[in-house]
């Protein structure tokens, strides 16, 4: 039998979800900064779309709260999306 080893593909993408969640960590949680995130994953045919939907969400409630673009979140808004972050890893490989 053979070992599993990863490609160069799945190592670049741990990569980047590493990069990404160090620079959630030292940043403030704005309105841009969720939309921001939001939109860097892309899903062209819609399996994603479960996982996605969950910065969305966070979205609609942030608009309801009437902040700035610049304020940060309220400590709930931050966790879910935070949480939502250490989530996403899984998804780098559908």
């Amino acid at each position: 039998m053979g070992t599993w080893g990863q490609s160069m593909e799945q190592k670049q993408s741990k990569a980047k979800n590493m990069k990404l969640k160090k620079e959630i960590r030292r940043e403030k949680i704005t309105k841009r900064a969720v939309l921001s995130r939001d939109h860097r994953l892309f899903d062209s045919i819609g399996v994603k779309c479960p996982v996605l939907l969950g910065p969305k969400l966070l979205l609609q409630n942030i608009w309801k709260m009437k902040i700035t673009w610049e304020d940060e979140v309220d400590e709930t808004t931050r966790n879910e999306f935070l949480k939502w972050i250490k989530n996403i890893a899984f998804i780098e490989n559908i």
